[in-house]
Order: C-alpha cells, then structure tokens, then sequence
C-alpha cells in the first residue's frame, strides 16, 4: 500500500511540473516560446523567394549567434517564412540583409505550407514580429533570456525558482514588450504560490515603485496576491501609503491576502484627488454596504453627488453588486430612477444581485419612468438570468411604455424587427 501510494505521489508530481509548462497559445510569452523554439539567436536574412504573388517570402537565413537549441543541438542553416499582411504590401518588415533576433520555431508539415513553399523544412518567428528584435534591443534580449533559458535545463524545483527570479529580472527591461510579458508570464503561472523565492522579490518591487502602467502593476499584484505570496506584503504595506493608482492597486493586493483596509480609511480615500484612489475606495465600500452603516451612507452619497467620476460611479455600482441585500437595493434603484450617468451601472448591478426584490425595483422604474431611467431599467431586465418575468415586463412594455424611444429600445433588446410607419 506504501508503494501504491507513493507512486501515485510521484506521478501527480510529475503531472504538475508537467502541468506548469502547459499554457494557452493565446497566453504565450517570449519566454514561453523560447522555451519551446527549434532555436534562439541571432539570424541574417538572405534574398527572399516570393510566393503567392508576394504574400508569402521565404527567406534563407544563417544562423550568425545562437544562444540557445534544445538538446545540444547547433542549427545554422534555416528557411525562415514570413506570410506579408496587406498594411506592409510593397515594404515587408523583413529585408534581405536583415539581422534579428529571435526565438524560431519549426513549422507543421501541413498542406498550406506543401502547396505554397518549396519542399524543405520551414521555419517561422515563434509568436510572430512582435518577438524580433535589433540593434541594442536585440542584445539586451538575449542577455535577458540566457539565464531564464539556462533554468529551464535544471532539474527539480530550482528550475522553477530561476526561471521565475529571471523573469522578474526582465520587469527592468528598456522594452516594453519584455516587461508586459513578464507581467503576463507571472498572470498564468500556474504554481506560482509553490514556486515563488525572495530572490525575485527585488526586481518586482522596484518595477510596483516605478512608472509602469497601472493596469500592468495591477496585473502583477494581482497573480501574487491571488496565489498568496506572503512575501509581497511589505513592498504593498508601503506602495499602500501612496495616494495614487499605485497606492490602490497595493490596496488591492493587500485586500487579496486578507489585510484589507478598515472602513475609516476607505472613508478618507473615497475622498482622494485620485480618481483610481477614489474608485478603489468606493468599491470597497460598496462591498461592505450590506453590513456597514457607514459605508452604506457613503457611497449612497457618491451617487447622489452631481459630477462624479464615471470610473468611480462604476465602481460603487459593482461593489454594492457584490454586497447585495435589501438596502443596497434600495440604493440602487434610488439611482437608476435618476435617469442620470448613474442609472446604467446601477442597473448593472442590480442585474447581478438578482431575486424578486432587485426585479420587482426595476420593473416598476421601467413603467413608471421615461428616457434615461426607463432604458436603464429595461437594460438590467434583460441582463438579469433566470427571471422568466423580466420578459413578459420587457414585452408589455415594448406594447405599452408612453415614451416611443423606451420602446425602440426594448426592441432592440428583444430583437424584434423595426417596423418604419409612414
């Protein structure tokens, strides 16, 4: 039984280092298709034969710097494909002369390639141009990715924690398409919690300190978090001070791992002159309106105020979504019948809470308001599931409603045919 159980250990173990390779094409990064390239170097591009009237070039390339092959093999010879979209009819990216580099894949034996090229091996840019790189970019690539190709060829877990700590060097990178796919590497790596070592830590706080896009950094907290590496604490204990994107995407995090900020604060940031500050806040207050006195008058107030941030009014509406209960709902009717930039992410949220009270709320805006209102009402009757009754309001008021443009939208909603009368 000991044995049994052991192996079956071991295989579930190995599924799962098996598994941490496993990623979606869609969701491929430069390392990922370096790691599985047919070569990784440096290649000069020879005269190109032409196919499909121009369509298609097929370059003869030497290989002038390899970095990289699987298996200890040398490549230096390759034919390198390249199908030219119609924005680069007559000036194609690739030129004879050309020196890039680039991971290179080695393309499938399938009939397109039979009917359209020579009968040899093809090859192709792994993940397509944006993966080629030149001039100084293309030397600071290959130095990024030695170390990370290097880790992949160790054996148990060290293998995982290099390659993490050299992808998390590469958040320095000049190129940004290094850096959003390091990002990117870190969102499906799928052990990340098991995997992670300090000694990526560095390189990641000091890419959160900087300039980086929010929506980037928030990315990056958000796989940390999600897979509970602790070790992030302290860098979003401190970038939290910040009264900025930064500071609220740290918030964010810290709310992940379990260390969200009490209600007085989120109070005071509600009030932030950042707008990404404000909405983190406002958010967060809605999600607690169900239970919380004070947060609950809070954000009744933000979407009562004239003029505020759309970003921030989306924000409380999904955040009272979560929260649900009667007196949210109450909230949020309150700001669908305002028929102002309020009543669509009201509804919204409405939608999303569901159940007899949040229907019976928008069915009676939608019958007894006009213009804004009533179509917003009608839009989160049509978004809400299993509610059989939100049709037949949505019917017997495309019948019935007093203001023709309501009614032309619950057309549209139902998909019922406009019938133009003369």
């Amino acid at each position: 039984m000991r044995r049994i159980l052991a192996l079956s250990f071991f295989g579930a173990f190995l599924l799962a280092q098996a598994a941490g390779a496993a990623v979606p094409p869609e969701s491929r990064t430069l390392f990922h298709h370096a790691e599985s390239a047919w070569a990784v170097g440096t290649i000069r591009l020879s005269k190109p034969l032409p196919f499909r009237e121009g369509k298609i070039l097929a370059f003869p390339s030497e290989i002038t710097d390899l970095l990289w092959a699987p298996d200890g093999t040398k490549p230096r010879s390759l034919m390198l494909v390249y199908e030219v979209p119609s924005s680069e009819k007559g000036k194609p990216s690739f030129q004879q002369g050309d020196e890039i580099f680039a991971p290179i894949q080695l393309l499938p034996q399938h009939s397109y390639w039979k009917d359209n090229l020579p009968n040899t091996r093809r090859h192709a840019i792994a993940g397509g141009k944006r993966y080629a790189f030149r001039g100084e970019e293309a030397v600071e690539v290959a130095k990024l990715l030695a170390p990370y190709l290097a880790a992949t060829e160790m054996k148990g877990m060290e293998r995982w924690h290099r390659t993490l700590e050299s992808v998390a060097n590469a958040l320095g990178s000049t190129i940004a398409v290094v850096r959003e796919d390091a990002v990117r590497y870190f969102a499906v790596f799928p052990t990340l919690g098991r995997d992670f070592d300090d000694k990526a830590l560095p390189p990641i706080t000091s890419y959160l300190s900087g300039d980086a896009p929010a929506e980037q950094k928030a990315m990056l907290v958000d796989a940390l978090a999600s897979a509970k590496v602790t070790a992030i604490t302290p860098t979003l204990t401190e970038l939290a001070k910040r009264d900025d994107a930064t500071g609220a995407v740290a918030l964010r995090g810290l709310d992940r791992l379990g260390q969200g900020a009490p209600t007085d604060r989120l109070l005071v940031l509600s009030r932030s002159s950042s707008v990404e500050m404000q909405a983190y806040a406002a958010e967060t207050l809605g999600s607690r309106s169900a239970t919380d006195a004070a947060a609950l008058e809070r954000v009744t107030e933000i979407l009562a105020a004239s003029g505020t941030n759309p970003a921030v009014v989306a924000a409380v509406a999904k955040g009272l979504g979560q929260a649900g209960g009667d007196k949210v709902v109450a909230v949020l009717a309150a700001a669908v019948a305002r028929g102002d930039s309020t009543s669509r992410p009201a509804a919204e949220a409405l939608a999303g809470i569901g159940g007899p009270t949040a229907e019976s709320a928008l069915a009676s805006i939608l019958r007894e308001k006009q213009g804004e209102a009533a179509m917003a009402a009608a839009a989160g009757l049509g978004r809400m599931a299993s509610c059989a009754q939100c049709a037949v309001v949505l019917h017997e008021q495309h019948e019935a409603h007093a203001d023709p443009a309501v009614r032309q939208f619950i057309g549209v909603l139902l998909g019922v045919p406009l019938v133009h009368k003369h």
